[in-house]
């Protein structure tokens, strides 16, 4: 998986924090997973635009947290050991409706419009084998599993947009609606997830770019249903 739209560019005061933040989300949405390598400092401190002694910090807080493992020298590397906790730690109670209210509404504008801009492109052989596979995998796997999945296959449409931007967009809202879903007692999908997935899928593959758009609406629809009727 193409780390670049989870590994967004530190513009926070809080440099540490916020690098802390994005490679924690990094591995808590499955983009390196447990037994894997993160890229190496060098390419990490680029992606994240931050020095490399601020990158050694926050990875060093991270293996304080058992997150991750370096290991120095020429076959060294940073190998991620478990999962990593919530990005943000909240409960159901601690929810606000017009946070929630205000994600949705920023995914209702940008995932569509990922959806219809994949759709519109000429995308490559290699990327629809990358596109079907994601999707296999959202029906194939269960429980978490299954949730990290469905988060790469949404991810990957942004890559597919060609914007890097909007990319970014659709990974920061995944990674804000996992806290959501995860505050909410790890609230499963809507029933028709993966005929909605199918039919986003299926219309971006087809070049179809109106109904890519359309079928993006219609899930994101669905979800948000779900997650209202879910919040104290």
């Amino acid at each position: 998986m193409n780390l670049s739209p989870l590994l967004r560019p530190v513009k926070e005061r809080n440099t540490l924090e916020q690098t802390i933040e994005n490679l924690l989300a990094a591995v808590r949405l499955g983009a390196v997973g447990v037994g894997e390598r993160l890229p190496a400092e060098r390419d990490l401190s680029v992606q994240l635009g931050v020095s490399r002694m601020t990158l050694r910090a926050a990875l060093q807080a991270l293996a304080d947290r058992g997150v991750v493992e370096t290991r120095r020298g020429r076959a060294g590397g940073t190998t991620v050991v478990q999962d990593g906790p919530p990005v943000v730690d909240r409960d159901r109670a601690a929810l606000r409706r017009a946070d929630v209210l205000d994600l949705l509404a920023y995914r209702a504008v940008v995932e569509p419009g990922a959806a219809e801009l994949a759709a519109a492109r000429d995308i490559t052989a290699a990327d629809r084998m990358r596109l079907t596979d994601r999707l296999v995998d959202t029906t194939a796997r269960k429980g978490r599993a299954a949730r990290l999945a469905d988060i790469q296959l949404h991810v990957l449409i942004g890559e597919l947009s060609g914007s890097s931007l909007l990319a970014a967009a659709v990974a920061e809202v995944q990674i804000r609606l996992d806290d959501v879903l995860t505050a909410l007692s790890n609230l499963a999908g809507p029933a028709t997830a993966d005929a909605q997935n199918g039919a986003v899928v299926r219309s971006i593959l087809a070049g179809r770019a109106a109904e890519a758009r359309q079928a993006m609406c219609d899930q994101l629809g669905s979800t948000a249903s779900l997650i209202l009727d879910a919040l104290p």
